[in-house]
């Protein structure tokens, strides 16, 4: 099931050239179930693509292939831009009016983080989801946050006050 459609059967993922002067060339090609989320497939398609000697410098695909993370390890790992539009926060916060993780400041090199009320975080841990995805979680002081009048816009926790970019890794020196 995707956006309330059901699915039953197969998707086709395919890659091709789009240089100008040159013919259009489809370069790999994927099947999988339809169950399968397209930002699966980015990792393998340039695997694949550089075992043939044929990644692109640039490689456009749509809202479902592209998040923050494909965004740098492309880069990182195959030198690859990879180009799309990156799919909106679907948080609480984003969905009631509350603070989402685009309203923070994030500070990579001295790894802090601040608040639209100018609260600075306290501590830096990196650290796991359960699903093994890479997560930085940044905490405030409890007395910086308890008494700010937005806290409901921020988190729903009565004892904790953190903030964690889930999709959002420190960029790579040049990126």
């Amino acid at each position: 099931m995707k956006r309330g459609v059901f699915w039953d059967g197969y998707k086709v993922h395919l890659t091709e050239t789009c240089e100008p002067d040159s013919p259009n060339l489809i370069t790999h090609v994927a099947t999988t179930d339809s169950t399968v989320q397209d930002v699966r497939l980015v990792a393998p398609i340039h695997a694949h693509l550089a075992e043939r000697d044929l990644l692109p410098d640039r490689h456009l695909v749509d809202a479902g292939y592209a998040t923050a993370r494909k965004v740098v390890t492309a880069r990182q790992k195959h030198k690859v831009n990879l180009v799309g539009p990156i799919l909106a926060s679907t948080s609480w916060q984003t969905k009631d009016g509350g603070f989402s993780q685009a309203d923070f400041a994030i500070d990579w090199e001295n790894r802090q983080v601040t608040c639209l009320n100018g609260a600075t975080s306290s501590r830096w841990a990196e650290d796991r989801f359960q699903e093994g995805a890479a997560v930085i979680r940044a905490r405030f002081p409890p007395a910086a946050c308890r008494p700010c009048k937005t806290r409901e816009q921020c988190t729903r926790s009565n004892s904790k006050v953190g903030y964690g970019p889930p999709d959002h890794p420190p960029p790579a020196s040049g990126v």
